[in-house]
Formats: structure tokens, sequence, C-alpha cells
């Protein structure tokens, strides 16, 4: 179970770094169009939404990966 667990929050995390990554790439190209973006475009919905997704999947990547306790 702890496997699963391990590799599942490996693929989460993997994948919210990459939203993550994209969601700067695409808001670096919309700083270099230099075009309006207003709270009602599409190009403003997706960034706050990939932003949204990719921390949702670095939250639960964080609470399913198996706890180490550790001898001290």
């Amino acid at each position: 179970m702890a496997d699963l667990r391990q590799r599942m929050s490996d693929r989460l995390l993997r994948s919210g770094v990459e939203l993550s990554v994209d969601r700067y790439e695409m808001a670096e190209r919309a700083r270099a169009d230099r075009a309006p973006v207003d709270a009602f475009s599409d190009e403003s919905s997706v960034l706050l939404l990939t932003g949204w997704v990719s921390r949702f999947n670095l939250w639960m990547a964080r609470q399913i990966r198996p706890r180490v306790h550790r001898q001290w």
C-alpha cells in the first residue's frame, strides 16, 4: 500500500510541477505580447485554472505521500 501511495504521490508531484512550469511560460508569453488581460479573458481564465490545478496536485501529493518515521 505504501508503494502505491508513493507512486501516486510522485505522479501528482510531477504533474503539479509541469503545470506550474506551463503556467509560468504562458504568463511570460502574455507579458511579452503586452496584450491587455482582463479578468474575463480566456487567457486569464486558463492561467487561473492552471494555477489552481497545479496547487491542488502539489497539495494532494503531499497528503497521500507515506509518512516516514525516523528514529533519532
